[in-house]
């Protein structure tokens, strides 16, 4: 048996981009991809970078010149200015200008956190999309939440573009599943047990 090597988990900023520019440009990744000729490609790969580590399910860790690595809290990339530089091999986090920072990424997070971010943007049918809206609304009666119909449906049409005839079958069929009727009355549903909100 021979044993196959993997390459190394933890990967720099630089090489998480080009790994994920061969992802979303189906691996037509040109060789000067960071010399500042391809902004718009490097905008979007920026965008989903920073969306990977605001996320909470890619790894990475931060360090300035020497100083022991760190594992950044996502909130905090919420919160504070950063951004990935136009060589992709800095990060800045903080204040204006910001701190400067080396970053590694892990590359086994980063890949499954771009399938996630693919299988999201591929189109689905109509028929797959009211399934989800169904199975939305009958999870959200069964946990109970304390909510109007319409708060439903304009969620609904967000989450799943439900129309307005598409919507009103969901809704019927997820009473019939749950058998929560008191959905069905007009007004907040009646449920002292439980006043939860969505999440």
């Amino acid at each position: 048996m021979t044993s196959e090597k993997l390459p190394p988990a933890m990967i720099t900023l630089r090489d998480a981009g080009r790994l994920m520019a061969s992802v979303l440009l189906d691996g037509d990744v040109p060789q000067n991809l960071f010399d500042g000729n391809h902004e718009r490609e490097c905008s979007e790969i920026r965008k989903v970078l920073m969306d990977a580590f605001k996320s909470e399910y890619v790894g990475f860790f931060l360090d300035q010149d020497g100083d022991d690595a760190h594992r950044p809290n996502p909130e905090d990339l919420k919160h504070f200015a950063s951004g990935i530089s136009a060589s992709f091999d800095k990060m800045t986090l903080g204040a204006t200008p910001g701190e400067v920072w080396n970053v590694e990424v892990n590359r086994y997070d980063l890949l499954a956190f771009i399938q996630m971010q693919l299988r999201e943007r591929q189109p689905r049918s109509v028929r797959e999309l009211d399934a989800e809206c169904l199975a939305w609304l009958v999870d959200q009666m069964q946990r109970g939440v304390d909510q109007r119909k319409p708060y439903f449906k304009s969620n609904a049409a967000r989450r799943f573009g439900t129309a307005h005839k598409r919507f009103e079958e969901a809704w019927k069929k997820a009473i019939g599943v749950t058998g929560k009727v008191h959905y069905s009355r007009p007004g907040r549903p009646k449920n002292p047990q439980e006043n939860r909100s969505i999440t």
